[in-house]
């Protein structure tokens, strides 16, 4: 990473914040566009954009998905408890190695670990359920199953976010 300092680190300027929700409505968008639509030079995007990339402001480039297109009925969101004495590291191996478990991560709350699973229909739902409660270090699992099927979120969520760029 470049040398700097904390404050540059920490401080975005209305240009940032303008390019990011530009590549936010079109992550394909050229620096040429972008540079255009905000009123700066295709350079300084450029620029602006590597050192933002640098700082993790920016991780990569994504695409969302609608997942009824490749053949999913929807997600799962699986709240898990660990069973006593269990390390949740055997947890996390065991969701590393299912079908369609894309995100799982240790939560604070009433349950240790939050997992989100793509689900094609009822019967791979079951077995999902089943893989579950064969893991042991699973104590107990709740679940909810959600018919949305954008990935990682829906177009409402990214009008809701662009307001707040």
């Amino acid at each position: 990473m470049s040398a700097y300092n904390q404050k540059e680190l920490n401080h975005m300027d209305e240009v940032d914040l303008n390019i990011i929700k530009e590549l936010k409505k079109n992550a394909e968008k050229s620096f040429l566009k972008i540079a255009k639509k905000i009123g700066v030079s295709p350079k300084t995007v450029q620029n602006r954009y590597k050192k933002m990339r640098e700082k993790r402001i920016i991780w990569h480039p994504t695409i969302s998905i609608d997942l009824s297109k490749i053949g999913y009925e929807g997600k799962a969101y699986l709240m898990i408890t660990n069973a006593p004495k269990q390390d949740a590291k055997l947890t996390f191996a065991a969701f590393n190695q299912m079908q369609n478990v894309i995100i799982i991560s240790d939560v604070i709350g009433d349950f240790d670990v939050l997992a989100i699973a793509l689900i094609k229909d009822l019967k791979s739902f079951a077995k999902l359920l089943q893989d579950i409660k064969e893991v042991p270090s699973v104590e107990q699992i709740e679940f909810a199953f959600v018919t949305d099927t954008q990935f990682p979120v829906d177009k409402a969520y990214d009008r809701l976010a662009l307001q707040y760029t």
